[in-house]
């Protein structure tokens, strides 16, 4: 079996190129895609830092972390309805709106119970 700190440690240095690989993109992509790749760059960046706070063992701010990806990756979730709901009233497509009603219920879920743990 793996030591718990070397697993963290091959998880922070697996991150790496994902992150550089984000940066890269950010910069040449459109303003759109700009602001979708801002939200997988920042739940990157959130896991990295818990991760090394997990590595240092400072279990509160990787806590702290923990949420915070969270909220950025639900940021992600309603962004994108926002956007495909916007496109497809535009484009008066009212099935995928219907659909999208679905993942609003998830997404609504998804944040009381991220916002209702303690």
């Amino acid at each position: 079996m793996m030591n718990p700190k070397i697993n963290i440690l091959v998880r922070i240095i697996g991150l790496i190129p994902v992150i550089l690989f984000l940066v890269w993109a950010l910069f040449k992509n459109e303003f759109l895609f700009q602001i979708f790749i801002l939200f997988f760059l920042g739940c990157s960046l959130v896991r990295e830092g818990e991760l090394i706070c997990l590595l240092l063992e400072k279990e509160k701010i990787a806590q702290f972390l923990h949420r915070l990806f969270g909220l950025i990756f639900l940021g992600y979730w309603f962004f994108f309805l926002i956007v495909v709901d916007y496109i497809s009233f535009q484009k008066n497509e009212i099935t995928l709106i219907l659909f999208s009603l679905i993942f609003w219920v998830a997404g609504i879920f998804l944040a009381r119970k991220l916002l209702s743990k303690k």
